[in-house]
């Protein structure tokens, strides 16, 4: 009897003979009429045991490149220089056929096209025989509100005495310790400071520590927007709408105040206005203003100076630009409240 052929150890077993036997285990199936897909999935368990590449084929592959990647790196200021000489010489070579020359002082290599806004023009023939205050003062038994809307919409200014008496304080020190006691007023921020105590340069200070700031100084002047809502709306409890204005007329947005005392100046201070609508009272003292035409009107209407006293609002447009001289020997204090038109 034949010795039967001995069976392979499992060490001695080929990739080849594994090849052999699935392609032998296919023949089979295929003629025993088993669907490919079939044959698919009883051969899957064996196709999911196959292993992946292992760790260390990935980091021989993957250190080298991190090498390049650190070494570029710390070459990095090399090639730069190499790639700006390359540049520069590029340029050099092109300029007989381009002169680039003029493109250097350019902030934008592609041209766009603007957008224009649209410019805004006033009637000059509103302004144009204005020469002093008294020519829009208006006695406040004249018309009242109706009178005033009436007048603001052909933009000329408009004097009224009488209609803020609920802003006079007692002082200017009292009408600051009231506004004081209000913490959103007190801790916030004031926008368009300008003042004779405190430089730009230490930054921006809240309305707390510019008002302790002020008491080393007996001669100042000072003036400054609220821009912060919450403190439009504390400074608002204490320089309320006066009835002149008319009711048709938006919301206070934003509100000033100007204080000076003992200040010597000749030089007029701008305020710099956003809204349409500007409404100056006079709450203790005296301001100096100048009323300056804008815009195209510039040389057609007169420059208009005059003096706001105690109790008198001024009320105007952006036809007008304001400036105003904090001088005097006394102390004199003034509130903006600007309504959008």
């Amino acid at each position: 009897m034949p010795k039967s052929k001995p069976a392979k150890k499992t060490s001695d077993y080929s990739f080849e003979d594994l090849n052999r036997d699935l392609v032998q285990l296919d023949q089979l199936l295929s003629a025993s009429h088993v669907k490919p897909r079939d044959r698919l999935a009883m051969l899957r368990p064996i196709t999911a045991k196959m292993p992946g590449k292992p760790v260390g084929y990935w980091l021989m592959r993957l250190v080298p490149l991190m090498m390049i990647i650190a070494m570029v790196w710390m070459k990095r200021e090399t090639l730069d220089w190499h790639a700006s000489a390359l540049g520069r010489i590029g340029l050099i070579k092109l300029l007989p056929y381009f002169d680039w020359r003029y493109l250097k002082s350019q902030t934008c290599l592609i041209p766009k096209v603007a957008l224009v806004a649209p410019k805004e023009i006033f009637d000059c023939n509103l302004c144009e025989s204005l020469e002093e205050f008294r020519d829009f003062e208006l006695q406040s038994e004249e018309g009242g509100a109706d009178l005033v809307e009436k007048l603001v919409e052909i933009d000329r200014p408009v004097l009224v005495s009488g209609e803020i008496q609920h802003w006079i304080p007692d002082s200017p020190a009292a009408f600051i310790s009231q506004l004081l006691k209000r913490a959103e007023f007190r801790k916030s921020v004031p926008c368009q400071l300008e003042s004779s105590f405190h430089n730009d340069r230490l930054g921006d200070p809240d309305l707390a520590t510019l008002f302790r700031k002020r008491q080393l100084f007996q001669s100042f002047f000072l003036h400054f927007q609220n821009c912060d809502p919450s403190a439009v709306r504390a400074f608002r409890n204490f320089t309320a709408r006066p009835q002149v204005l008319p009711a048709a007329l938006a919301p206070v947005a934003y509100s000033w105040m100007l204080w000076n005392s003992r200040y010597s100046t000749l030089r007029y201070k701008k305020i710099n206005l956003i809204e349409k609508i500007a409404l100056i009272g006079q709450l203790v003292g005296s301001t100096r203003l100048r009323l300056v035409p804008r815009k195209n009107c510039q040389e057609v209407c007169p420059i208009i100076n005059g003096v706001l006293s105690a109790g008198h609002v001024l009320i105007l447009t952006s036809l007008w630009d304001v400036e105003y001289c904090p001088g005097g020997d006394s102390e004199n204090m003034a509130a903006i409240l600007e309504v959008k038109g």
